[in-house]
């Protein structure tokens, strides 16, 4: 059961006996203990801010009031600094680094060399030009195929 599936249950617990549309003192108080549950679960990132979002709604739909909520995204920079820290000193780090360079220096080998900073509009032209001299030789090769099936079956394709 993911995250948002158990506060989504957790409210429903805490809101399925109401009487009439109202809520009781009661269970305000534990909605918003929930709700404080659900921005921790917010901050470090076990619930995405769409997820919080739509459970902070669920709980005004029935009835609690909430205090106007933030607009700005639910990220402890604190806590992500650390995170990117730490996957930094991660010899996976170093591998994904070393498998994009070796990606990027396998399309890009010709400018690699060079010491000069490239754009993104430069390394987008680069990479639409690798498309069109991909595509270019596979037109080259499905010629050559059918070349091969007429010699080898005597019968033109189209």
């Amino acid at each position: 059961m993911s995250k948002y599936q158990e506060f989504d249950s957790e409210i429903f617990e805490v809101t399925k006996i109401m009487i009439g549309f109202s809520l009781t003192d009661g269970q305000k108080t534990e909605l918003l203990k929930i709700a404080d549950e659900i921005e921790a679960a917010c901050q470090d990132g076990s619930l995405s801010a769409d997820e919080r979002q739509r459970l902070l709604e669920t709980m005004a739909d029935c009835g609690l009031e909430l205090p106007q909520a933030s607009t700005e995204p639910c990220v402890d920079e604190t806590k992500l600094q650390e995170r990117l820290t730490q996957y930094m000193e991660l010899d996976l780090f170093h591998m994904d680094i070393g498998a994009l360079i070796i990606a990027f220096s396998y399309l890009f080998f010709d400018i690699i060399d060079s010491n000069e900073v490239i754009s993104m509009k430069k390394l987008r032209l680069l990479l639409i030009e690798q498309q069109v001299e991909t595509s270019q030789i596979n037109t080259i090769i499905n010629q050559i195929i059918r070349i091969w099936l007429d010699t080898q079956f005597n019968t033109p394709h189209k």
